[in-house]
């Protein structure tokens, strides 16, 4: 055998093959051998050997190493599985505040990422412990100076607090702050209060003499809630009607600053039976504007994803109400803002309850059990407002549920997107009897750019996970636009206003219009055909707004719904 140990492979199978032997080769890892060099041969070199034999070789693969995971970042308790898969161990783990980085995460290690070590190579690492509490000292007595020096020096934040006299501590000095104890992070503010100088000297007690302010004037009712006319009335009974006063001037009581404000509150006073007819018809104008937009709608997701064209749709929307109606904005109450979201969060999950739904149902499916809101409506107005309903509404929504159902049912299956759109249905009913109970004429406007705010909100967290696809093409753009302006700002604006002067039940079943205008349109510009069941179901629809709005209730029954009445339960 010859001497093969220290070779490289090709020059040891060539020293076999001279001697009439043959290789057998095979590679493992070593500390001292180059990569390719012989470690060992099997019978060992120095030995007899016939001819033909094999000899067993085993090669070097060079040293052994493993590279050092990224562990900066990583949770403290994912350490020992990291190194593990590494054949590494885990050695000291050091501790050190961190402004910066959560409690238990990995701020540094010894072994820089991607280093190749041994096998059981041990890595050391420095754990954060979060944020580092800075206690807060007491500053009482201390000069303001010194008493900000003091808070920098730890990396606190000094705010102006309010000076107070005192004739116990020295002026300029601190005699109080706020806290007055525990612990902070860095960067937190601590406000102290300095001695502006000593306490007021109190002389003796004098009354100053009494002189009159004049006759009192009558008290002056309050007109926010009230229409004009019966703001006119309350004013006439107060004392308020002669068209000249002494006390107020030349100018007489029609420049008088409180009525000029009064009067420009309500520029639209109507009777509740004009104001009950000027909603039906903005409904019926905005269930027009709602049936135009299918057809659109449906060109337009078949590139565009539902939930970005309404991120898309009703961010363009909220920003217009924003800058068309700011002073509105600015004039509603906190309770006014808190009514909108809430009522803006029911239509803004209802559009997408009935977007997901429509990508698991037929849209005919989708467009009859999304009507039955009509259905549910009075239902939750009796329900949640212990309101009665009519047995001529009652008939009214049977007749308006079985005109939608003709206009669109050609089977019903029910599955997901079935009950994700009859959620939506309840959403939407739930959204119409609180516009009707809650909204009021005078804070319409500013209550509708809330809730506009609120959808376009929900739309845009539902849209951004999976990324905005936005509108191409001059056309789409157009689309979008107009159901951000006609079917948001203008319908959403009309709605609130509209259910202020009329019962829930009633604005919905009025509103069971849309699928006829919906039916209208895709024959007249969406290239479908006209049907008997459009004819049947619209007219059935239509009778069934008949029925409500013009032959009504019995005289008297509605008067709890006018907007004097509304403004009281609000």
């Amino acid at each position: 055998m010859p001497p093969l140990v220290h070779l490289a492979i090709a020059d040891a199978e060539r020293a076999l093959a001279d001697a009439d032997l043959r290789a057998g080769v095979a590679e493992a890892f070593s500390e001292t051998e180059a990569a390719g060099q012989v470690i060992s041969a099997e019978p060992a070199p120095g030995t007899q050997a016939r001819k033909g034999d094999l000899i067993a070789l085993t090669t070097s693969k060079g040293p052994e190493r493993f590279a050092v995971p990224t562990l900066t970042g990583a949770p403290r308790t994912d350490l020992e599985r990291l190194l593990a898969e590494r054949t590494l161990k885990l050695g000291t783990v050091g501790e050190e505040f961190s402004e910066t980085v959560a409690a238990d995460v990995v701020l540094s290690q010894d072994q820089p990422p991607d280093t190749q070590v041994k096998r059981d190579t041990i890595v050391n690492v420095v754990v954060s412990k979060g944020r580092q509490p800075i206690p807060v000292p007491n500053l009482a007595g201390k000069p303001a100076a010194e008493a900000e020096q003091t808070l920098q020096t730890l990396g606190l934040t000094v705010t102006r607090g309010t000076t107070v006299n005192s004739d116990t501590v020295p002026e300029g000095a601190v005699v109080s702050q706020t806290p007055a104890e525990g612990t902070l992070f860095r960067g937190a503010a601590v406000t102290p209060r300095r001695v502006q100088g000593p306490g007021p000297r109190r002389g003796p007690r004098c009354r100053r003499p009494a002189t009159s302010a004049g006759p009192q004037s009558p008290r002056r009712p309050r007109l926010q809630g009230h229409l004009q006319q019966r703001a006119r009335r309350l004013l006439q009974h107060r004392a308020f009607d002669q068209p000249r006063r002494r006390d107020h001037g030349a100018q007489g009581f029609d420049h008088h600053p409180h009525y000029r404000l009064r009067h420009a509150a309500y520029p639209m006073a109507l009777s509740p039976s004009r104001a009950r007819t000027v909603a039906t018809i903005l409904l019926i104008a905005l269930t027009a504007v709602w049936g135009s937009t299918f057809f659109l709608i449906r060109d337009l997701v078949r590139t565009v994803p539902p939930t970005d064209f309404l991120a898309v749709r009703f961010t363009i929307a909220a920003a217009l109400m924003v800058v068309m109606f700011w002073r509105q904005l600015r004039a509603l109450r906190r309770r006014d803002w808190l009514i909108s979201a809430g009522l803006g969060s029911l239509y803004g999950l209802a559009q997408i309850l009935q977007t997901i739904g429509l990508a698991h149902t037929d849209a005919s499916v989708s467009g009859f059990i999304t009507g039955i809101y009509v259905v549910l409506t009075p239902v939750f107005s009796a329900l949640l407002l212990r309101e009665r309903v009519t047995r001529t509404t009652w008939y009214a929504v049977l007749l308006a549920t079985a005109g939608l159902a003709l206009l669109s049912l050609n089977g019903l299956a029910v599955g997901v997107g079935e009950a994700l759109t009859l959620g939506c249905a309840a959403l939407y009913a739930l959204h119409i009897v609180g516009l009707g109970r809650l909204s009021t004429p005078d804070r319409a406007t500013g209550m509708s750019a809330v809730q506009m705010l609120v959808i376009a909100t929900l739309a845009v967290v539902a849209a951004v996970p999976d990324g905005v696809i936005w509108p191409q093409g001059a056309g789409q753009w157009a689309s979008v636009l107009y159901m951000a302006t006609a079917a948001g700002v203008l319908a959403l604006w009309s709605q609130t206003w509209a259910q202020a002067h009329m019962s829930a039940t009633r604005a919905a079943i009025v509103m069971t219009l849309e699928p006829v205008f919906a039916a209208g349109f895709a024959v007249a510009f969406g290239g479908e055909s006209l049907s008997w069941r459009m004819l049947a179901g619209g007219a059935m629809v239509l009778a069934a707004m008949y029925a409500v709005e013009l032959v009504g209730p019995r005289p008297g029954a509605d008067a709890r719904r006018t907007p004097e009445a509304l403004h009281h339960e609000v």
